[in-house]
């Protein structure tokens, strides 16, 4: 498949404490319902990264890298702040839950013209939104940093 601009992409909010089970599973995430998030502007980048364990072998001077816990990251989503926008709210009311949120993101990169995009599943906590008015000749933004905290599970493009 070749490469794709990230335009068309569509990001959703899913339903608060929704547990997909199996937890790895595209068909069960799509057991949820979501709700699209309007006016993203940009999407941060996420997936896993595993801990560096270190372990100095005395013998041989020599400092050994293994993998640890893996970490999917805290994506960064931007959007033009609309009060109006029912994934926007979602992710606003979020802020105030300790419960992890289901999150879609479909990519623009149809195998097909019948197809669809890929698609990137994660649950994760609304950790913060940030708004920024900024000056006259900008558009007002809202950020959001989702802590993502399971797999993220990849469906291909068709």
């Amino acid at each position: 498949m070749a490469i794709n601009t990230t335009a068309g992409t569509l990001v959703y909010i899913g339903t608060e404490g929704f547990v997909p089970s199996p937890d790895n599973d595209a068909s069960a995430y799509e057991a949820d319902s979501f709700t699209a998030v309007g006016e993203v502007e940009t999407i941060g980048e996420f997936g896993d990264e595993a801990n560096n364990v270190e372990f100095l072998a005395i013998g041989d001077n020599r400092v050994r890298n293994q993998k640890g816990a893996r970490n999917a990251g805290v994506m960064t989503l931007t959007c033009g702040l609309d009060d109006t926008d029912a994934g926007q709210a979602a992710l606003i009311a979020a802020v105030d839950s300790n419960l992890n949120y289901p999150i879609k993101i479909v990519y623009n990169n149809k195998a097909t013209s019948m197809g669809s995009g890929a698609i990137r599943y994660f649950r994760g906590l609304v950790m913060s939104r940030r708004e920024n008015p900024a000056g006259a000749d900008d558009v007002m933004r809202i950020t959001f940093n989702i802590g993502i905290n399971t797999a993220v599970t990849s469906v291909a493009a068709t």
